[in-house]
Order: structure tokens, then sequence, then C-alpha cells
């Protein structure tokens, strides 16, 4: 990653996150898959936020949400989040293998959120995932996944989804909700 000088057209900082996957994902059309979507900044914290696909400790491709300072390039402390480690809605774990991160990164308030679909192929079980992080702690990983698998559920784009109102509706009229899973559902933005 790295920032230029459009007046005085030179390289301010470069940093270097890890190296990008060129092996270990099962398919895809991206070689190699590093930064893929679109990055975004948010001024107020003077941060550059977005997904890495890179190798952990053991090899293995994973996706990274970091956070730079957009003065001098070095890593936000807190960061990077490992999204197979803190990315889970329900019962669903968050599979870097199985998904893809091309959309636009969105700060929305005082959240990020980071969009995911399927790889090109559609290999494996993959879901359509927005992952929200506070932008003050990056502990503290809010995710949402579709409940369907594969197929075109994948989300390629933000959405500004803590101002919105997820429904579902109880399975007869009158009765409490027996789980969101079992029934289908609705959003509804304020316009």
């Amino acid at each position: 990653m790295f920032t230029r000088s459009m007046l005085q057209r030179r390289i301010v900082w470069q940093t270097n996150v890890g190296p990008a996957v060129t092996t270990g994902l099962p398919c895809g059309n991206v070689q190699p898959s590093g930064i893929t979507g679109t990055p975004v900044v948010d001024l107020p914290s003077r941060s550059l936020f977005f997904d890495a696909t890179s190798y952990d400790n053991n090899g293995d491709p994973k996706h990274y949400i970091y956070s730079l300072n957009v003065d001098t390039g070095s890593l936000n402390p807190g960061w990077p989040v490992n999204v197979d480690s803190n990315a889970v809605s329900g019962g669903t774990m968050f599979s870097s293998l199985a998904q893809g991160e091309r959309g636009a990164l969105a700060v929305i308030g005082t959240n990020l959120y980071v969009p995911y679909g399927g790889r090109a192929g559609d290999c494996g079980t993959y879901y359509g995932w927005i992952v929200g992080i506070p932008l003050t702690n990056p502990t503290n990983v809010m995710a949402w996944a579709t409940t369907a698998k594969g197929g075109a559920h994948g989300r390629w784009v933000a959405l500004p989804v803590m101002a919105c109102t997820r429904i579902w509706p109880p399975a007869t009229p009158g009765a409490p909700p027996t789980g969101p899973a079992a029934r289908p559902s609705f959003v509804s933005c304020p316009t």
C-alpha cells in the first residue's frame, strides 16, 4: 500500500502488509490475491482501511482487515483483524478459502463495514457476509451472513446495515418468533 503526492509526483509513504496469496485458494480468477476491494479513508481518525488476503503463520490464506495512519503509513494499534478468527454469524464461521472481497469498504458513523461474497468458480461453502468493526475498538467484531449457501448470495457492496432493522415476522399471528433462520425476513431502512 502506498500514498502519492499528486502535486510533487512522489511516493509519500509505502507499507508492505504481507505477501499476496499465490497458492492455496481452491478457485478464483484473481492471481495473486491480495488487496482486491476498494479501500476507504476516514479523515476524522486519519485512517485508511482495507482488506488483504495474505498467509497466516501456518501458511494458510486468510483475510485480514488493516488500518493504517494516512499520514505515516504505520499500522494503527489493534489492527489487523483476522476475519477467520473473529467473524461469526449465528453458528456460521467465516472461511477465507471460500470468501472473496471485491466490494468497497464503508465507514458509517463510528463503524467500518467490509462486504464479502464467493470467489469466481463458486467453490466451497460461501455466504454473503458483512463484517462490521468499530473504528476505535477492532476487537469488537460484528458479522452478518446470509442463511443461504453459495449461488448469488454474495454481497459486493457495503450497506448501511446499522441504520436498518431486520424484521422477522412471527411464524403464526400472535406467536413469538421461533428463530430467524426458520422464517423469511425483510429489512426496513429509513428513507
